[in-house]
């Protein structure tokens, strides 16, 4: 006989969300919408501790190209509201957040809640990832261009990596009295750190948006595309760029051999040494966490439908429960 499953049901603090779960799936963090967040423990379903000090959402602040105009958030996207900039080294030792109204950064142990560092946080800063062993913390800007190394112990960047610099673009020229202009703007949703330390996985989101200086107005929704760049960190430089796939989750195999990632309407499993799609489904509904089994064979996926399913990497069909 196998070992015998357990399943703890957690009461989570009133008003507050589930927000993110540590690498194992062993630690469970909830935040209210004021920013005060408790870990919970998923094994007993107990709370490990509960913090006062708010958390502050991330940048997702879009970049302003050219002369186009700024936007926070265009008219018509049918994003979710951004959610609190809040990650796990991957070991689930320590806990890295945005806080002091997106100021600072700070850190904290999960095994009982001490603060270990508090750090400025850098400008229009979008989302962050701490290194396996939590004594890195990395930070993109607003648009992705940018992603800091940076030493918490003394606040210090100690590397900068520069990904592929977003094109600026130009007006769309059309016969007299129907010029149009397109503007793109870019934003940083999320970075993923190999277990080796050396692969970075950062999302970008391009948004663009046409607007008609003459004539009567004429609304156009914004097309939004999205897009993978796998950062070599020993070269520092941007190795491939993945067009399309997931929004705001993704993960790395425990052997980094595969990145997997979920969106709207299924998930993505990409050859990361290899730089190709090595399976893709549009099954699963919105894909909102994902979880690779020690052996690489097995993927585990949490959606928006309160549902989670186990997939086999090799094919990505869905595994039936043991009965």
């Amino acid at each position: 006989m196998g070992k015998e499953s357990r399943r703890a049901y957690v009461k989570l603090p009133e008003g507050a969300q589930p927000i993110v779960t540590s690498p194992a799936g062993r630690l469970l963090v909830a935040a209210d919408a004021k920013g005060n967040f408790t870990v919970i423990d998923l094994d007993n379903g107990k709370p490990r501790f509960r913090s006062e000090t708010l958390l502050h959402p991330g940048g997702r602040v879009q970049e302003e190209i050219g002369d186009g105009p700024r936007m926070l958030r265009p008219a018509g996207w049918a994003e979710p509201p951004p959610g609190f900039t809040l990650t796990f080294s991957a070991d689930g030792a320590c806990l890295a957040g945005l806080i002091a109204n997106g100021k600072q950064t700070a850190i904290w142990k999960t095994d009982d809640g001490k603060k270990l560092h508090t750090l400025p946080a850098p400008e229009n800063l979008a989302c962050l990832a701490l290194s396996h062993d939590g004594k890195t913390v990395l930070t993109s800007n607003g648009d992705g261009s940018r992603v800091a190394f940076i030493d918490p112990a003394s606040g210090k960047v100690t590397q900068t990596l520069l990904s592929a610099a977003a094109p600026k673009t130009k007006p769309e020229i059309l016969p007299p009295g129907k010029q149009a202009r397109t503007w793109t703007t870019y934003a940083a949703r999320a970075l993923c750190l190999s277990p080796d330390g050396k692969t970075l996985a950062l999302i970008r989101i391009a948004t663009s948006t046409t607007t008609f200086p003459f004539g009567p107005p004429r609304p156009q929704p914004p097309v939004i595309t999205y897009s993978i760049s796998i950062c070599d960190l020993p070269a520092k430089k941007v190795v491939h760029e993945f067009a399309g796939g997931p929004s705001d989750a993704m993960t790395f195999s425990p052997d980094g051999k595969l990145l997997a990632g979920g969106h709207s309407a299924g998930i993505w499993v990409y050859d990361v040494a290899n730089h190709r799609v090595h399976r893709r489904t549009d099954r699963g509904g919105d894909i909102k966490a994902l979880l690779f089994a020690p052996d690489c064979q097995t993927l585990i996926t949490g959606s928006t439908k309160a549902t989670i399913v186990v997939w086999d990497v090799e094919s990505l069909k869905k595994l039936q429960p043991p009965k």
